[in-house]
């Protein structure tokens, strides 16, 4: 009984969680599609206009993956965890159950929330800035890899804190709890090291080819969003095995 009440107190706060990130990201959205119409009804050289249609499918291409990455991250967080459980034993299913849901404190759910707010917010910005300048483009696209890499990684830290600090006795066994923790992390640290990786290879290629800054960014943030979907394809689409039902 308690455990169906978790259940539904998690798949409330999915819901929840859910419908605010997609709220914004819709609005996010609406706000390209009318800036770049836009432009289209507006002169502009045809260099220029190279450079604003790549802009705007690497927003399509960027914005997909992150309304569908947090969807699934939370799908995977505060629901499907729960379906995991079913093959282990009273004990294990228990432990298991309070190292995940400790996880999920008030705190953590409210750092979520503001997680995902801030990051609708920047994806607003950036499409307000598509039809302002490529230089503006550029620097909130770059703010929005920052903030992703910023929250995704206190996101990480504070789960290895957690995870540490349930076991009594560490020991020698600290590398390998912070190890184990690579198979629940896995998709956001991959999203860390894409991010943090294509950043500082733009910065370091764009001191040195300073007349191709917005060449060399559209390569690297096309690839970039490439890497994601062939890395992490499995979160965004998860193999589903059909069990008979016993």
């Amino acid at each position: 009984m308690e455990r169906e009440k978790i259940k539904s107190i998690l798949r409330n706060i999915h819901e929840s969680l859910k419908w605010t990130w997609q709220l914004i990201m819709g609005f996010a959205f609406v706000s390209v599609v009318k800036e770049y119409f836009s432009i289209l009804h507006t002169t502009y050289e045809k260099g220029d206009m190279i450079y604003i249609n790549l802009l705007f499918f690497l927003f399509i291409i960027t914005f997909i993956r992150f309304l569908f990455g947090n969807n699934r991250y939370l799908d995977e967080r505060y629901v499907e965890f729960l379906y995991k459980i079913k093959d282990l034993e009273s004990e294990e299913k228990n432990k298991y159950i309070k190292e995940r849901t400790q996880k999920l404190s008030g705190k953590r759910r409210f750092y979520d929330i503001i997680m995902l707010l801030c990051t609708g917010i920047i994806f607003v910005i950036l499409a307000k800035s598509l039809s302002q300048d490529k230089a503006l483009f550029v620097k909130y696209f770059i703010l929005l890899m920052v903030i992703n890499i910023f929250f995704l990684s206190i996101s990480v830290l504070w789960n290895i804190y957690i995870e540490v600090g349930h076991k009594k006795s560490l020991g020698n066994n600290l590398h390998q709890i912070i190890f184990s923790l690579f198979d629940y992390e896995k998709f956001p640290i991959i999203w860390i090291l894409n991010n943090f990786f294509c950043v500082i290879l733009f910065y370091c290629l764009r001191f040195r080819f300073q007349s191709n800054e917005y060449l060399i960014f559209i390569v690297i943030f096309y690839l970039n969003s490439f890497i994601d979907l062939f890395a992490t394809w499995n979160l965004y689409f998860p193999k589903i095995d059909i069990l008979e039902e016993e």
